[in-house]
């Protein structure tokens, strides 16, 4: 055990864009650094008219290890441009620690998401994951 607390030093945050040709392959969404890293909040917004379940994995040499699946409403009339989420969401995914929301990720440990479904052509959606490097 550590004498001393350990926090994150460095920012990062990765930003991600799941369009119609991506189909539902995984991509990955957040590489941690050298020293492992720390995810607090994983954004999703999506103009696309149809709803989507997005499934979210950690992957380690090579495989993919399924955390969950997240819902994304569709966009919900032409008044709004986008509609928006933080999926990182402990009433979501009860395994998260309601105390210290985060994803805890080794280096080398790769946080992908896949659309359950391809996004509509000429949508998009755009996941944005904050977090940072030990």
């Amino acid at each position: 055990m550590a004498a001393a607390p350990v926090f994150t030093a460095t920012p990062n945050v990765t930003g991600t864009a799941f369009a119609n040709a991506d189909s539902t392959n995984y991509k990955t969404i957040f590489t941690p650094g050298a020293s492992g890293s720390r995810v607090h909040a994983i954004l999703v917004t999506s103009n696309d008219p149809v709803e989507h379940y997005m499934t979210f994995a950690i992957e380690q040499s090579s495989v993919q290890y399924v955390l969950g699946t997240a819902y994304v409403a569709a966009k919900p009339s032409s008044v709004f441009s986008h509609t928006s989420a933080n999926i990182l969401d402990p009433a979501v995914w009860t395994w998260l620690n309601i105390n210290d929301i985060a994803i805890v990720l080794p280096a080398g440990t790769l946080l992908k998401l896949k659309m359950d479904v391809a996004v509509s052509a000429a949508k998009a959606a755009d996941i944005v994951a904050l977090g940072g490097d030990y």
